[in-house]
Parts: structure tokens; C-alpha cells; sequence
């Protein structure tokens, strides 16, 4: 008799593997640094000359398009990422405007603002480099680019220990696809001397391009046929594993990378709200024709709920839309109100009875964030450049 074959079923997503933590200096915050993942144009390369040599290179090229569209559809449609129109509706800080010309619109974009004198100056006499990469809204997503937008949401915070976590998740349109990218929750401890910082991920929480692309099962969620799993798994995975590779070989991941750049789009925003006292841009109030006037003096009063009204508002370089105008972090406010979590210390209580009462630390939540169903306004920061040109030479 014959034996019957095993019906093989797809292996589950890998666990991540622990992660060195990173390690920030704070002149980092001011310098020019490599971009993107080095080396991966090169791989890309070699994995594009290995299926160019197929008999149907055309068709599996094709097909491998469709593969990539089709497996982050699933994973939007899964709640596993966010679709563009998502990531848009969302609490938005835009700094498309300081990215240097030309550049590709889905990179992570090069920038004179990073090392402009007067910011080398702040960064370089910084007391606390702490407060200043601490983002002024708690969740929201940060645009650094026409098609790169890197999601973010403050986990936890200790202002007593200098210590924050915050959940990145990166997103991009790349070659004309929407792509979610690698996510995890960042703990960004500053050291003692305020000087340097150490980015650390915990392994479980770790969301890789090879954990991702082996999450979702090719048969019962995408149901794709063998000849489509074999063209991922030769091309995408193998691309995605040599990339990983390169970039562990430099001590560090996609992830704290993202985290890096988060950062340092952060203290430069503090930086400019910290100089810039924020300005109301309001609109002309258009008038209404008379007719409709009279109308509406007819009709009963009905008084109904009414959504806070966002101002726009200039600051410096940075247009704010916001309910109230953005401030940079101080320890009051980010322990208060700009994260829903934070640590509070012991200590003791004197009741009136002159009593001493000692109480623990604890978690604090802040409340306007426990009510999952209230309506929060979007609010939307976006950078512009208006610094002065240079006058040009008539010669």
C-alpha cells in the first residue's frame, strides 16, 4: 500500500528574536544620517536578476505586484494596518515642507533644517533632551513625506526616571502600492546625562517585514494557489530575510531606526513651538443672504452638541490645526495631559488629623482618553518652510 501523503500546512509567523537596544547619542538630533535601509537597493537587484532568468520572468513579475496589493489589502482588512484614507482621517503632524528637493516622495527624506546653526546651537546647549522628543500629541501620525507617514501612539511615560515608550508603525506608497511597514513599541530611556538615549524593543513586540509577510496564512486568508506562494516565498520573503540580515549586521533593526527618525522629527518640531508663539489664522466670516437669515429666525431652536472648534493657527515655520493651541512639552503637561499613560511616585500624605499616610506608586490614565466612544476633533500640524531666501546676486 501506498502511504498517503502529509497534507502540509503553512509554518506560523517566527517569533522575534530579542533586540540589542540602540543606543542615540543627542548630536544625533542635529546631524545628517544615512537614510532607509543601505544595501537594499543592491539586494533588490540581485533578487530582480534571479527572476529575470525565469522562463516566465514577465508573468512572475506581474503576478508578484498583484501578490504584494493583494496581501496588504488583508492586512487592512484584518485590522492589522491602516488604509491611506485611515492614516489621513487621523490626528496629523506634516513636515513635508522642510524635506530637501528633489528626493523621492516614499523615502525618508534628506533636510537642511536638521543642521541649521541655530538648531545645532539649541541641540548641542539642550539641559534636557528628554522632554524635547517627547511628541505634543499623544497618537497621531507624523508625515515626513508626499507618500511616507510614520504612525505613533505614547504608551507610557515616566518623567521621574526619564523614560518613554511609544508604538511606531511605518507606512509608505511605494512604486504606486500602499504599504504598511514594520511596527513595535519603543522604550526611549535617557541617560544621566541627558546627553544620549537608548532605544530598546522587546522582541515579542517587534513587527518586522519577516514576521508580517509570514502572518497571514497563504491558503485560508489569501487563498493563493501554489504557483503564488512559491513566487513569494522565492522572491518577496528571500528579498525581505536578506534585507533584515544587512541591517542586523550593523546592530540594530527597521524598527528602532523608524524610532530614531521619529525623535528627531520630534525635537525639531518642540524646537520651533518652543520659539514661536502660536498665531490664530481666521477665515472671513461669510455672510448670509437675507432670505435665509429670515428662514432660519422661523424655525425652533434645537440645541445640539457641538464638536470643539478647531482654530488654525502659524507657528514659525509649522501651521497648527488644532482645538487648542499646541504647546511644547513641559513635565506638567506630558504628565497631565499629553500621554494617556503615566507613573506616579510615592510618597506621604498628612491628613488633617496630622496623621501620616504613605501611598504607593501608581498608573495614572488620563480620563478624557478612557471613553472610548466620545469624538475627539482631528487635529493636524503641518511645517511649512517659510525661512527667509537668500537674496539673489544681480551680478
Amino acid at each position: 500500500m501506498s502511504k498517503k501523503k502529509k497534507k502540509r500546512t503553512q509554518k506560523p509567523a517566527p517569533k522575534a528574536m530579542p533586540i540589542t537596544p540602540r543606543s542615540v547619542a543627542s548630536s544625533e538630533f542635529a546631524a545628517r544620517l544615512p537614510v532607509d535601509n543601505p544595501g537594499a537597493g543592491a539586494i533588490l537587484d540581485k533578487r530582480m536578476a534571479e527572476l529575470m532568468r525565469q522562463s516566465d520572468s514577465s508573468r512572475r513579475l506581474a503576478r508578484h505586484r498583484e501578490l504584494v496589493h493583494d496581501y496588504n489589502l488583508a492586512l487592512i482588512d484584518k485590522g492589522l494596518a491602516c488604509s491611506r484614507a485611515q492614516i489621513k482621517n487621523m490626528d496629523m503632524i506634516d513636515m513635508t515642507a522642510i524635506a530637501k528637493q528633489p528626493c523621492d516622495p516614499s523615502a525618508i527624506p534628506d533636510s537642511d533644517a536638521f543642521d541649521a546653526p541655530e538648531y545645532v546651537d539649541y541641540v548641542n546647549h539642550i539641559d534636557d533632551m528628554f522632554l524635547r522628543a517627547i511628541p505634543c500629541i499623544s497618537a497621531g501620525v507624523l508625515r515626513i513625506n508626499t507618500t511616507r507617514y510614520i504612525r505613533f501612539e505614547m504608551k507610557f511615560i515616566d518623567v521621574t526616571g526619564k523614560n518613554f515608550s511609544v508604538w511606531v508603525q511605518d507606512y509608505t506608497n511605494f512604486s504606486g502600492l500602499w504599504s504598511p511597514g514594520v511596527s513595535g513599541t519603543v522604550t526611549a530611556s535617557f541617560q544621566a546625562d541627558n546627553r544620549s538615549v537608548s532605544l530598546s524593543v522587546p522582541g515579542d513586540d517587534a513587527m518586522t517585514f519577516g514576521r508580517m509577510y509570514r502572518l497571514l496564512d497563504y491558503k485560508t486568508d489569501l487563498h493563493w494557489t501554489d504557483y503564488d506562494i512559491e513566487i513569494w516565498k522565492s522572491f518577496q520573503l528571500k528579498y525581505t530575510d536578506d534585507c533584515e540580515k544587512a541591517i542586523a549586521s550593523r546592530n540594530t533593526n527597521g524598527i528602532q531606526e523608524l524610532a530614531r527618525v521619529f525623535l528627531r522629527y520630534m525635537a525639531l518640531l518642540n524646537y520651533y513651538l518652543e520659539r514661536n508663539k502660536p498665531k490664530a489664522i481666521r477665515q472671513p466670516v461669510k455672510k448670509k443672504p437675507t432670505h435665509v437669515q429670515m428662514e432660519q429666525k422661523d424655525q425652533p431652536e434645537t440645541q445640539t452638541a457641538q464638536p470643539p472648534k478647531r482654530l488654525v493657527r502659524q507657528v514659525g515655520m509649522a501651521i497648527v490645526t488644532t482645538v487648542k493651541p499646541p504647546k511644547a512639552p513641559t513635565e506638567d503637561s506630558v504628565r497631565h495631559y499629553k500621554t494617556p499613560v503615566w507613573k506616579a511616585r510615592g510618597g506621604v500624605r498628612r491628613l488633617k488629623s496630622g496623621k501620616l499616610v504613605p501611598f504607593k506608586e501608581s498608573i495614572r490614565h488620563r480620563k478624557a482618553l478612557l471613553n472610548q466612544n466620545s469624538e475627539i476633533p482631528q487635529s493636524v500640524i503641518r511645517v511649512i518652510n517659510n525661512t527667509p531666501k537668500e537674496k539673489e546676486n544681480d551680478g
